[in-house]
C-alpha cells in the first residue's frame, strides 16, 4: 500500500452480491450464444444467461485459486460463484483475487478428493482499495505490464506448439512402424499387459521435519511431463501401516498416470517409476499401472506412447467433463489401444525415438522454465501492485 494513501477495508459481502450458478453440467450446450463457467480453467457455452455486467467468476471445486472476469453476459454452473454488482472498480477486485485468492483458501478447503470451498470463504475474504482514480491507475498499470508479458508467453506458447508437432510426427512413425521398418504393429488392449490399476491413498499428506517416521506420497506436482519421470523436490509425507503399505507399494517400471485435475490435458500425464523412487507411495489423483510382465511390454515404450496424438486423444475424449473435474478410471485405462511389437523391436523405437527427441526435449525444458518464469513475473507485477511499488 502507498504510505498516506487512504484505504477503505471490507469483506467481499460489502462490495458485491455474492451468488451460484443454477445449472447441472447438462447445461453446457457448444453450439449455445452464452458462455457458461463451469469449475473448469475454461468456459463452455449454454442457451442461457443469468448474470450480467463485469463479474469475477470463481469455480467452487476443484482448483481452488482460479479466478475469471468477464463482461457481458453469461451462465453459470451451481457450484461457481459470481461476484456481481461490484461497487469498487470490477477488474480491481479481480487482480487482487488472482494474487490472493489461492493462498486465502489454503487452509480453508473442504473434501477429501475434490477440494471445494463454501460460501464463508467468500464472506471472509477480506480486501483494502483506495480510490476510484487509484483503483483505476493500478489496474492501468498491471494491463500495461501484462500486455508486454502476454506477447513474450504468445511467442513462446507458439514455440512449444511447434515442438509439439514435431514430438508428434516423431511418435506417430514409431508407433506405426515406420521409424525401424518394422511393418504394421498388432493393436491390443493394455489390459492384457498389466495388473489391475490401483487407486492412490486419500490419506492427508504435509511436510515433515522428521521424515524418518514417515513415508513420502507422491501427488500430482511430482509428476514432471517433459522427462516422464518423479521430481522428488517437493514431497509430502504420510503414516502407514503396513497392509497400507503392501498395497501402496512402488517398484521399478510402474508408471502412475494423473487420473484427475481441471485442465483435460493434464489428466493421463504420467511418469515411469525409477529405482530411487521405490520407497513412496502414491496420493489418490494418482493411478498405479503395473506391467505384468517387462518382456512382453516395455514400461519405457508404454510411457512413451501414452504421450502420443492417439492416446491423449482416448484419454481426453473419455475424462472431459463439464463439472470442473475431468476424470479417467481404471476400467478406461485398461481399454487403452497399444500398438504391440515384440520385445526387441519395442527397444529399437524406444531408442529411435530418444535419439531424435532428446534436442526437442532440450528446447522443450528451456521454454517450460521460461513460461514458468513468465507466470512467476505476473504473480510479482500483481504483488507489487497491490503494495503500492508500481
Amino acid at each position: 500500500m502507498v504510505k498516506n494513501m487512504k484505504y477503505t477495508k471490507a469483506k467481499l459481502p460489502d462490495i458485491c452480491t455474492i451468488k451460484t450458478g443454477k445449472h447441472d453440467a447438462n447445461h453446457a450446450n457448444k453450439e449455445g450464444k452464452y458462455r457458461f463457467y463451469t469449475c473448469s480453467n475454461q468456459y463452455s457455452m449454454c442457451d442461457t444467461y443469468s448474470f450480467t455486467g463485469e463479474s469475477v467468476i470463481v469455480p467452487g471445486n476443484g482448483d481452488i485459486g482460479l479466478v475469471f472476469y468477464y463482461y457481458g453476459e453469461f451462465d453459470a454452473y451451481q457450484r461457481t460463484y459470481v461476484l456481481n454488482d461490484i461497487t469498487i472498480l470490477p477488474k480491481y477486485l479481480f487482480y487482487h483475487m488472482q494474487l490472493y485468492w489461492r493462498n486465502f483458501n489454503d487452509q480453508k478447503k473442504f473434501g477429501s478428493t475434490v477440494k471445494y470451498v463454501r460460501m464463508s470463504n467468500f464472506t471472509n475474504y477480506e480486501i483494502s482499495y483506495p480510490s476510484i482514480e487509484e483503483q483505476e491507475r493500478i489496474v492501468a498499470k498491471i494491463e500495461e505490464l501484462f500486455s508486454d508479458l502476454d506477447n513474450a508467453v504468445e511467442t513462446l506458447n507458439a514455440t512449444k506448439a511447434q515442438l509439439e508437432v514435431y514430438k508428434q510426427a516423431v511418435l506417430k512413425n514409431a508407433f506405426d512402424g515406420k521409424l525401424t521398418n518394422n511393418g504394421d504393429p498388432e493393436i491390443k488392449e493394455l489390459a492384457s499387459f498389466i495388473e489391475h490399476p490401483r487407486y492412490g491413498t486419500s490419506k492427508k499428506c504435509d511436510y515433515q521435519n522428521d521424515i524418518e517416521a514417515y513415508t513420502e506420497v507422491y501427488r500430482i506436482p511430482n509428476i514432471d511431463a517433459s522427462t516422464g519421470t518423479l521430481d522428488r523436490t517437493d514431497l509430502k509425507y504420510a503414516k502407514f501401516d503396513e497392509d497400507e503399505i503392501e498395497k501402496l507399494s512402488l517398484k521399478y517400471g510402474d508408471i502412475l498416470i494423473i487420473r484427475s485435475n481441471g485442465s483435460p490435458s493434464i489428466v493421463g500425464t504420467a511418469a515411469m517409476v525409477r529405482e530411487q523412487d521405490v520407497s513412496g507411495l502414491f496420493a489418490g489423483y494418482l493411478i498405479r499401472i503395473r506391467i505384468s510382465d517387462h518382456e512382453k511390454l516395455s514400461p519405457k515404450y508404454l510411457l512413451r506412447y501414452l504421450s502420443s496424438y492417439d492416446a491423449r486423444r482416448y484419454i481426453e475424449n473419455v475424462s472431459k467433463s463439464t463439472s470442473g473435474v475431468n476424470n479417467v478410471n481404471a476400467q478406461e485405462i485398461k481399454k487403452i489401444k497399444v500398438p504391440y511389437f515384440k520385445k526387441e523391436i519395442q527397444d529399437q523405437i524406444i531408442y529411435a525415438i530418444d535419439s531424435r527427441l532428446s534436442a526437442y526435449e532440450n528446447i522443450e525444458k528451456t521454454v517450460n522454465d521460461a513460461l514458468q518464469q513468465a507466470s512467476a513475473m505476473r504473480q510479482s507485477i500483481l504483488k507489487q501492485a497491490f503494495e503500492g511499488r508500481l
